[in-house]
């Protein structure tokens, strides 16, 4: 028995050795490897084509055009001649430029390509790479959102970057509007370079335009338009809380914190309540000491930003609503006699009175700030 089972064993070990050395896939070491690389832009009149042989050990490297597609992905672009000769190596490198009409990208626009077979051959063995070149968009713009803001200065850079031509000029223009006129904006402009956007400049939801239009030494002109949308500060910060007619009368908005009396110097807004002569119970709130709320809509409280609440009118305040519905907005603003103005945004977001009991009924808010 145990004689078998060696056997079985033995057999089962062969079996999966031979398993093993048959999943080993052979390769053939060519000796030699070379890596293509090439550009070509808008503002360029030539393409160049470059080979990099690390092991040095090649001559030359043929090339041939197979032809490509356009930027549309639908029309071909033929090969004006397939042979494109060779390019020659020396000490593993070498390079070559082929004008635009030549190999089919004349006129062509960023996306178009060719695809080029490249081939040499080392020790009698041939290798073949192939190679896509597109055309590139050489202009580049980098901005951040710009926000309406006093303070802030935003940084708008931009690049040139054709693959062989020199970069001759460099012309900024801005406006703001669609249909407004560019003007020429002043400085000394390079194939790179930056200008600074101050959003208090603009009003929020403005948008500048800026179009940068480049020249090279190729006789190729092209630019780019980008759009900076002036951006509102909106407010990240928001609390809520709920006043009633037991034990939270009212609101404390310089610490944040509901209070259980309607007296005293840190009480901004207090919960009112009565039942009329006729018609169900009311409640309200009334606004205390140095605080101020004004009158807003829903969407002031959706699209709350800073600048707005700040810069809101306090000259007509409303001091009392006895009556309060849920929906209702307020910017508000208040102060101790040690504080700056502290400001925000509140909403009204429910208001109950279950059975119409005043000691039952409370009312929630939120707000921002």
């Amino acid at each position: 028995m145990k004689n078998i089972k060696l056997i079985i064993l033995s057999t089962l070990i062969i079996f999966i050795a031979a398993c093993e050395k048959e999943d080993v896939i052979k390769t053939n070491d060519l000796g030699t490897e070379f890596l293509v690389s090439g550009g070509y832009t808008t503002l360029d009149g030539v393409a160049i084509i470059e080979i990099d042989n690390q092991q040095s050990n090649l001559s030359s490297v043929s090339v041939t055009n197979l032809g490509g597609m356009e930027a549309d992905e639908e029309t071909e672009i033929e090969a004006p001649a397939a042979d494109l000769g060779s390019i020659s190596l020396s000490g593993g490198d070498g390079s070559t430029t082929y004008d635009d009409a030549t190999i089919g990208l004349e006129d062509q626009q960023p996306g178009a390509y060719v695809d080029l077979e490249m081939n040499s051959s080392f020790s009698g063995k041939s290798i073949t790479r192939f190679y896509s070149l597109a055309v590139d968009f050489p202009i580049h713009a980098d901005y951040p959102d710009v926000t309406h803001r006093n303070d802030t200065t935003f940084t708008f850079e931009y690049k040139v970057t054709p693959a062989v031509a020199t970069v001759t000029d460099v012309t900024i223009q801005t406006k703001v509007g669609a249909l407004s006129d560019y003007t020429d904006k002043t400085g000394d402009w390079g194939a790179t370079g930056s200008f600074e956007i101050t959003g208090a400049d603009y009003n929020v939801d403005d948008t500048l335009f800026v179009n940068i239009i480049a020249s090279s030494d190729a006789g190729r002109t092209e630019s780019l338009e980008s759009e900076v949308v002036i951006l509102p500060i909106m407010v990240e910060n928001s609390e809520s809380f709920t006043l009633n007619m037991m034990d939270k009368l009212a609101y404390d908005f310089i610490h944040m914190e509901v209070v259980d009396t309607t007296a005293g110097v840190n009480v901004d807004m207090k919960i009112t309540g009565e039942y009329p002569s006729s018609g169900p119970a009311k409640i309200g709130f009334k606004v205390m000491n140095n605080a101020e709320f004004v009158m807003g809509t829903s969407a002031d409280f959706a699209n709350a930003d800073i600048l707005t609440i700040y810069n809101m009118d306090f000259s007509n305040p409303v001091m009392m609503n006895d009556n309060v519905a849920g929906g209702e907005v307020y910017f508000f603003r208040t102060k101790r006699s040690d504080t700056d103005w502290f400001y925000g945004v509140l909403k009204i977001t429910a208001v109950e009175k279950p059975q119409g009991v005043l000691e039952d009924s409370y009312m929630e808010i939120e707000f921002k700030y």
